[in-house]
């Protein structure tokens, strides 16, 4: 059996069309509290603060230490061009040559411009064989000396002289004469000698600083003079 709907305005004599109106339940909204955002927490560094500042130091001091360098360098390289560039002078370079060459003409042997043989001299000349007395003239002019030794025997170990002593014979020599080393070297060239008692000789001598005195040797024996 079929059972009829009817509306609810005929079958409740309360009902009133305008309170009537359907109500939705609404779905239930969660009511938990709200949840609010935290940062994520920072990993503390346990490395102490000193670390950072020597660290920085060191920095800074290597820094200034390359920087240093560089200026040194910079300074040297500066240098060297300058000294390539710049050359000695030249008024330098003269006087540094005349103070070589005053140093080399001080070691040089002084000439006594008063020293000279010319003039007469007299003394003697002897060896192991004999001996004379000895009479000399020499005239010395720029360097260049001549003279003759007037030579008188006085003693003789040769029998054939033996009666000769006493006689002269007259010797002609030529020869140089150094003011420097106060060197005088003469040779005899040509002889007046009639005893035949003198050979040509070659002498070797020197003057003293005073200028009084020559002493010297000739081959075979030693000659003195004096003035």
């Amino acid at each position: 059996m079929r059972t009829a709907l009817r509306s609810p305005q005929k079958t409740n004599p309360n009902y009133d069309p305008e309170r009537s109106i359907p109500t939705v339940a609404s779905p239930s909204i969660g009511t938990s509290p709200p949840q609010y955002f935290h940062p994520p927490t920072e990993k503390k560094n346990n490395i102490p603060h000193f670390v950072y500042a020597v660290a920085g130091l060191l920095a800074v001091g290597i820094l200034m230490v390359g920087l240093i360098v560089a200026v040194m360098m910079s300074n040297s390289k500066t240098k060297e061009v300058s000294a390539i560039e710049s050359p000695t002078p030249k008024s330098n370079v003269a006087s540094t040559s005349t103070q070589s060459i005053n140093s080399n003409a001080s070691n040089l042997p002084s000439s006594n411009s008063n020293l000279s043989p010319s003039g007469h001299w007299f003394g003697s000349w002897t060896s192991k064989t004999a001996s004379f007395n000895a009479e000399a003239t020499f005239t010395e002019t720029a360097g260049k000396v001549s003279g003759q030794i007037i030579w008188t025997i006085q003693r003789t170990s040769n029998p054939k002289k033996m009666d000769k002593i006493g006689t002269t014979a007259v010797e002609y020599v030529q020869g140089t004469f150094d003011s420097q080393t106060q060197m005088i070297d003469v040779r005899g060239f040509r002889k007046d000698d009639a005893n035949n008692i003198i050979i040509l000789d070659k002498y070797h001598l020197s003057i003293a600083d005073d200028n009084q005195t020559i002493v010297g040797k000739s081959i075979n024996g030693q000659f003195t003079l004096k003035r």
